[in-house]
């Protein structure tokens, strides 16, 4: 009899695990990751690339970024405004350059996209300690994989794009340490 109870109790089991899966939804769950980085008054990234680039960027909502590439090249976005430290030295760029775009960047990713009509989405399940999703652009060879964490915040990206790869790690959500103002001339 334990046999049996223990075989009947590792069907449930497998069932339950089985219909969850199939009830998720990779969809629902990028709209629910762009909402809640939405959310987020502030985070870190760590942008690394094939090549051995890297970025560190910080963000603090609704339009504030510092970001430090290898290099030595520095940049300071406080939309519409942008200071970037060349060769020892600050020059300020106002009226949008470079900071629009990069809020239409994190715009496309907060916003809740059509990922229905513009990607196909696969559940990978758990993969290095998070939820993961592959998400392929409909109609080219780039893709993502996306690590969540149950909060649906990222934990971090990888994107693949013409056989290379760049990965973002995040950090810090809503900590009151990451500040972004104007260098100081």
């Amino acid at each position: 009899m334990p046999k049996l109870m223990h075989f009947a109790a590792a069907m449930f089991a497998a069932l339950l695990v089985t219909g969850i899966t199939a009830l998720a939804d990779p969809n629902a769950d990028m709209i629910k990751f762009g909402q809640a980085l939405a959310a987020a008054k502030s985070y870190h990234m760590s942008v690394t690339t094939d090549s051995g680039r890297t970025i560190e960027m910080d963000y603090v909502a609704p339009n504030r970024w510092h970001m430090v590439m290898g290099g030595g090249m520095e940049a300071v976005m406080i939309q519409p405004d942008m200071w970037v430290h060349v060769n020892g030295n600050w020059m300020h760029l106002s009226g949008g350059m470079g900071a629009g775009r990069m809020q239409g960047m994190v715009s496309s990713v907060q916003s809740a996209s059509d990922y229905k009509n513009d990607d196909v989405i696969r559940d990978l399940g758990m993969k290095d300690g998070y939820h993961a999703y592959d998400i392929t652009h409909k109609g080219d060879s780039t893709h993502s994989i996306v690590y969540l964490m149950p909060n649906s915040l990222p934990a971090k990206i990888e994107s693949f794009q013409d056989g290379k790869k760049s990965t973002i790690v995040y950090s810090n959500f809503d900590s009151p340490s990451i500040t972004v103002a104007p260098p100081a001339q």
